[in-house]
């Protein structure tokens, strides 16, 4: 579990790492079981947790929330204690030696997935449609500019300074390698009209012949408009998913 804020769980000492074994006498051994228990308390209750190893018994006070419940298609009250599920990760730090290594090693695995993400863009059309027609938005759907900026103010919100900055840094890394797409009106596409300039040149230099004219763009506008429809359409989906049914990192 991971402690946001002073709620009720980062009152009652839990931490980050600590395992859940009951709440209020309910034994739990997932996730779901956990928030499934939590929703039906009230007031103080004993969670039975480990921590380190060590059996504890913890006092948590469950106070009562709204959450939005898809089938009653309302807001409902339910118990909460201001945590959040995850796998718990201890932090590494690094000295002025390691962290070189580290960080290219960071970087590779970013622009890996970021590449990875990108091939996956034309398959989240169909859960994007979904979401903004009353389905639960996926997490792993594209957002716009407008879902990373709600994003990241809700880590600056919970003061979650570390996140607000990788995600800053994995949006500005995700927008240089759409922008790099050999695909006018893309850098990519220019980059890549360069290059076949190049290399038909050295082919033709090769063969004693003069330097071809340059690439005519005016020829390439029907490609490059078909891309812009594309691109701006998708921006107004994600936009209006992000506005209809935005992903929430705290809920």
């Amino acid at each position: 579990m991971a402690c946001t804020g002073e709620g009720p769980a980062a009152l009652a000492g839990l931490r980050a790492g600590d395992q859940v074994l009951t709440a209020g006498g309910t034994s739990v051994s997932t996730s779901t079981d956990l928030v499934t228990a939590i929703r039906g308390l009230r007031g103080p209750q004993v969670f039975e947790i480990v921590r380190d190893g060590k059996p504890q018994s913890l006092m948590v006070n469950v106070t009562e929330t709204q959450r939005w419940d898809e089938k009653a298609g309302k807001l409902v009250p339910v118990g909460a204690v201001g945590a959040s599920l995850s796998t718990y990760v201890p932090q590494k730090h690094y000295n002025p030696v390691t962290a070189i290594p580290a960080t290219g090693n960071l970087i590779g695995t970013v622009a890996v997935e970021t590449v990875k993400a990108i091939g996956k863009i034309p398959m989240k059309v169909g859960a994007l449609w979904d979401s903004i027609t009353g389905s639960e938005r996926a997490m792993d759907t594209p957002m716009s500019i407008v879902g990373a900026s709600r994003m990241g103010g809700e880590t600056v919100e919970h003061d979650m300074w570390i996140m607000f900055w990788i995600l800053l840094a994995q949006l500005n890394f995700a927008l240089g390698a759409i922008n790099l797409l050999p695909l006018l009106p893309f850098d990519g596409g220019h980059i890549a009209v360069a290059t076949y300039e190049k290399v038909r040149n050295m082919i033709r230099s090769a063969r004693g012949l003069a330097v071809g004219a340059p690439v005519n763009y005016m020829k390439l506008m029907p490609a490059t408009y078909l891309v812009l429809v594309v691109v701006v359409g998708y921006m107004l989906l994600t936009i209006t998913a992000d506005i209809v049914n935005p992903i929430r990192l705290f809920q």
